[in-house]
């Protein structure tokens, strides 16, 4: 196990050097922005990131003209590749994806065994605004984008934890609950990979602690399909380690001693892969999620 977490560390340390050092775009956002207006002088500019485009990197600009949303490809010159209307649901607007999430888990707990599970996984996308529902609900609105890089407020659902019936081990121990936390999201897209940081604390006093997230994925398109694998690295303080993980005083039993945690590391792996069915409104999804 630790070589394993070793090796993880060491992989994810390695992309995050090159992406940092090859990763910037050859199209920075101020000659984007006098492409855009070049065209649309009333342009709002919604989105800026990398795209994949018949093989080619190229730079996906997503504006909104009045009340109309558009989509344009640009090459690394600064050629307009295409620039068409965005196809968005009716009523609601934006785009869904629907599906299964597909979530294994070490076992954390004495008398537990490792844990697979198949859930119904969504994601939705509005401009600034995203929801997905995935082992837990969280939900971000995009407040900033200095230089490419997105700061959204965040918000999250969390199911996580366990119950007293789980095993006889944790006979006379209190459950956890969900918890709901409030945080900050910054994402940072590169030509090589995407880079994201989250930090979140709860709001609800169930633990009071918070978590810090850091996280790096790369999109990869195979004509329609998108695969989408990442990595991640999330430290919890110690207040949130001893609610999942620790035992109180009141707890202890014959067989099982007080213990108070430190903070703790873990690390998670993931794949999403999606495939566009409705002139990309609505997309199945399968994620894959591991930690």
């Amino acid at each position: 196990v630790l070589l394993v977490r070793v090796l993880f560390l060491f992989g994810f340390c390695s992309v995050c050097f090159i992406s940092v050092c090859y990763g910037k775009s050859s199209l920075s956002k101020e000659a984007i922005v006098e492409i855009v207006t070049g065209l649309y002088p009333n342009a709002e500019i919604t989105e800026i990131e990398p795209e994949e485009y018949k093989g080619k990197q190229v730079t996906e600009v997503e504006i909104k003209v009045g009340s109309e949303k558009r989509r344009l490809l640009l090459n690394d010159k600064g050629e307009i590749l295409e620039d068409k209307p965005m196809k968005e649901l009716p009523f609601i607007g934006g785009s869904l994806s629907l599906g299964l999430g597909v979530r294994g888990e070490t076992a954390m707990y004495k008398g537990t065994d490792d844990e697979v599970n198949v859930q119904p996984a969504l994601i939705y996308n509005n401009g600034p605004f995203q929801l997905q529902a995935f082992d837990g609900v969280n939900a971000s609105y995009t407040v900033f984008s200095p230089y490419g890089l997105d700061i959204s407020l965040y918000a999250e659902l969390g199911f996580g934890g366990f119950d007293s019936g789980d095993s006889t081990y944790l006979t006379g121990m209190d459950g956890t609950n969900p918890v709901v936390g409030l945080g900050v999201e910054l994402a940072y897209p590169t030509e090589w990979v995407d880079f994201e940081f989250k930090a979140v604390g709860d709001v609800t006093g169930e633990h009071s602690g918070y978590e810090v997230e850091i996280g790096i994925s790369k999109t990869f398109h195979f004509s329609q399909l998108t695969i989408e694998p990442s990595l991640g690295i999330e430290y919890i303080s110690e207040e949130v380690a001893d609610y999942y993980y620790g035992v109180s005083q009141t707890e202890v039993r014959p067989y099982r001693r007080q213990y108070t945690p430190d903070g703790a590391v873990n690390f998670e792996a993931g794949l999403m892969v999606r495939y566009p069915i409705w002139e990309e409104r609505l997309d199945p999804v399968l994620m894959v999620d591991y930690t």
